[in-house]
């Protein structure tokens, strides 16, 4: 009997993340990737107390552009929820309904 449940995974352009991802698809089940943007990297860049370039954080655009090719490479949908005014899972629930 073949899976119909989709698996979401969240994605943050890492090792562990990718692995799960992949092990996943290896094994059948339908998976799609997920990455949350909770706030704006690129308003936050040249603000007093930031660098420039806002990089080598926990996700940053780099991280984000990561998860999207391992996705790609691996055949997964892929999908950013932008949020920076994220208030709670009552949000994120509302968003995952929408792609699934």
């Amino acid at each position: 009997m073949p899976n119909t449940q989709t698996i979401a995974v969240a994605m943050s352009g890492g090792v562990d993340s990718s692995t799960v991802a992949a092990i996943l698809r290896a094994e059948g089940h339908n998976v799609i990737g997920l990455t949350m943007q909770l706030w704006n990297q690129r308003r936050l860049a040249g603000h007093e107390g930031m660098p420039e370039a806002v990089q080598g954080r926990c996700c940053s655009l780099d991280d984000v552009y990561d998860a999207r090719r391992v996705a790609e490479t691996l055949g997964i949908p892929y999908y950013v929820v932008k949020n920076s005014s994220y208030r709670g899972g009552r949000r994120f629930r509302a968003a995952c309904a929408t792609i699934t």
